[in-house]
């Protein structure tokens, strides 16, 4: 290995000599969208639900000779780290698209990677063969690892309030740091997407097609399984903003049939639950709610609920009944200034153990072994606190705290206390009498200051150094580590 890194000097020598084009998507880089989100959540019917955004309908665009815009971005990544252990990590790769007419879009990315990985990622990625939210690595050196993100997305709209949308990649369905509906944390996957797009209502179709092992088999077979959802959008006034979401999850292959794609969840006006039950299927589905209000100038609350399973007796009953299983999430965002210099969030999230797990482990919430909502799963609590300052349009101080508790299973034992959504939930250690944080009680704490320079705007090329520390304690065990980095790269993802 090593040619990774000779592409990122060549890519390196490229950026200082050439300047092409415009962007056009924002993406999905929290970073990256703070720098939009002041515009977008005054804008008038934007709909910051659904991402990625397109520039496009909030902001002006350049377009060539009769509508046709095309744009090549060098995609750049270094990162020297110095703490418990030394670590690099590059990577380098093109994003690259056109569009025609504001009606067709065609954007595709690639990024080879290098990197060395911290002790107990290098664990789990010897024992699996995945890097986390990405796919399998295609080769190792030592303690370097080498894989890829290929990523390529083509909407069109043929009428003014409907675009269909398909490709390879990630999306994401929230206004907060995190989704309970459905993050970036997992790898990208083929999907295909119908928008509607009218009056104050954004609504969204999408089936996706996804790729997961079962823990059982080692990480030897790689099975399919497909996701249908729908999301609703609806401004109901410039400061009041509910949604609508439901997702079901299917296995390609189930107890009975070779199924494949089920035909039955093509049906973008009506809920999956019905349907379920018409056609006799045990399939896991998911229905979820939410909004974002302005309550006051500059400030947003916003909030999401996930309800996977549940009996209102059991709830009333309060008996720490095991399939009582839902999430929520409350978060509150604030802009300083007019001038959008200062960006402040705190958030919260919480899901009960259990919750996106199935009795068939393909038919959970996650797709290549990670979550597709939120990373830890569920039997978690989660408290973030962000604060992003453009000092000015070069420069930017990047703060994040968080801390979260989650109730693990014991190591070496035959436990389920609801915490891996990898496990079925007919091995769940009791019916009765479940709790939040119930099994080892691990509590995790992050810090991390990052100073930033936008070198290359229209690229989204920064360089930045950062200092983090991370926590973990479980058991009267302690685990810390202290990092310093610098880097430079292209904000894309935030992986």
């Amino acid at each position: 290995m090593g040619y990774v890194r000779i592409a990122l000097i060549i890519l390196l020598a490229a950026v200082f000599k050439f300047n092409i084009a415009a962007q056009s998507l924002v993406g999905l880089h929290p970073e990256l969208e703070w720098q939009y989100l002041r515009q977008t959540d005054t804008a008038s019917n934007f709909h910051t639900l659904i991402k990625p955004w397109n520039v496009a309908e909030f902001h002006d665009s350049t377009y060539l000779s009769r509508g046709f815009q095309y744009y090549i971005h060098p995609i750049i990544h270094a990162q020297l780290s110095a703490g418990n252990s030394f670590r690099q990590s590059y990577g380098a790769g093109i994003h690259t698209g056109f569009s025609f007419r504001k009606s067709l879009f065609v954007d595709f990315n690639y990024t080879a990677y290098e990197r060395q990985f911290m002790d107990y990622q290098q664990a789990y990625i010897d024992s699996t063969g995945l890097i986390p939210h990405y796919d399998k690595y295609l080769a190792k050196s030592n303690d370097w690892y080498l894989y890829q993100s290929l990523n390529f997305t083509v909407s069109w709209t043929p009428l003014e309030f409907v675009t269909l949308r398909a490709g390879k990649d990630r999306n994401f369905f929230g206004d907060g740091y995190r989704s309970l509906y459905l993050s970036d944390n997992a790898d990208s996957y083929p999907f295909l997407q119908l928008i509607l797009d009218f009056w104050h209502v954004k609504y969204v179709f999408m089936t996706a097609r996804m790729s997961d092992y079962r823990l059982d088999e080692q990480f030897s077979v790689r099975h399919t399984k497909y996701t249908s959802m729908h999301t609703l959008s609806w401004n109901v006034t410039p400061k009041i903003n509910l949604n609508l979401f439901e997702v079901i999850v299917w296995d390609a292959t189930d107890s009975i049939s070779h199924r494949t794609f089920d035909i039955n969840y093509i049906n973008p006006v009506i809920f999956f639950r019905p349907v379920e039950y018409s056609i006799g299927s045990p399939d896991n589905v998911i229905i979820g709610f939410g909004g974002k209000f302005n309550i006051w100038r500059d400030i947003f609350l916003y909030g999401q609920f996930i309800l996977d399973e549940f009996k209102l007796d059991e709830i009333k009953a309060r008996n720490g009944w095991w399939a009582n299983k839902y999430a929520f999430q409350v978060g509150v965002r604030s802009f300083i200034d007019r001038r959008k210099t200062i960006m402040l969030l705190a958030e919260y999230n919480q899901a009960r153990p259990f919750t996106y797990s199935h009795a068939d482990p393909l038919q959970n919430y996650g797709h290549l072994v990670d979550a597709l909502a939120h990373p830890m799963g569920a039997n978690f609590g989660e408290g973030l606190l962000i604060a992003h300052w453009q000092v000015n349009p070069k420069w930017s101080v990047h703060a994040k705290l968080s801390y979260a508790v989650q109730g693990l299973d014991s190591l070496g034992v035959a436990n389920n206390y609801g915490a891996n959504i990898y496990k079925s939930y007919v091995t769940r250690t009791k019916d009765y009498g479940n709790t939040m944080f119930q099994g080892v009680k691990t509590t995790t704490s992050y810090q991390e200051l990052k100073v930033a320079r936008m070198l290359f705007p229209k690229w989204n090329i920064q360089a930045e150094a950062t200092i983090s520390s991370f926590l973990l304690s479980a058991n009267n065990d302690r685990k810390h580590q202290m990092y310093f980095s610098l880097g430079i790269r292209t904000l894309l993802y935030r992986y």
